[in-house]
């Protein structure tokens, strides 16, 4: 009889600890998917185009990047949104970090133009990075772009934009 009790006691501590690290390992891979899940995005932005070139000017030069977006959280559309490029070199050298002054009203999708200049009549290739964000620039809502542009020697012509446009340049903060 004692013999039984035993057995039985062995098989009782096996089904436990059984159970236990079960436990541990199901609940544990949910608690590491947590830790590396990326935040979810609000809106998708790809590279439509990137220019690094002399203003007509010649004292300047331009870089410009059109992102086109898609809005997928439809509480964000009409809503004032910002956007963030960071400039630099291909060592990582920060050079600029540009954003909209007043923001930018968000639509289902369309195109975002960001464009920053420094002086000079040459620069080397640069590498940027571009995020949409909350109208505070605090909370990312996008993907990040990152991509390089090599110098090309054509000018691009300066263009004055109306003050009725739907968004207004980019302002370049240091």
């Amino acid at each position: 009889m004692f013999r039984n009790l035993s057995i039985t006691y062995k098989n009782l501590m096996l089904i436990s600890a059984t159970i236990i690290a079960s436990s541990i390992i199901f609940f544990g891979v949910g608690i590491i998917s947590n830790i590396y899940a990326q935040p979810v995005q609000k809106i998708t932005i790809t590279l439509n185009s990137a220019k690094l070139a002399p203003l007509t000017n010649d004292t300047h030069v331009q870089l410009k990047v059109l992102v086109g977006y898609v809005t997928k959280d439809p509480s964000l559309v009409s809503t004032k949104i910002n956007g963030i490029m960071k400039v630099s070199t291909l060592n990582g050298t920060l050079l600029k970090r540009s954003s909209f002054p007043n923001g930018y009203v968000v639509n289902q999708s369309g195109v975002i133009p960001f464009a920053t200049s420094f002086a000079g009549k040459t620069m080397p290739n640069v590498k940027f990075d571009i995020v949409l964000t909350d109208l505070s620039k605090i909370n990312p809502l996008s993907n990040v772009i990152t991509s390089t542009v090599n110098f090309e020697n054509t000018p691009v012509a300066v263009k004055k934009s109306p003050l009725s446009t739907p968004f207004n340049p980019a302002k370049t903060t240091h």
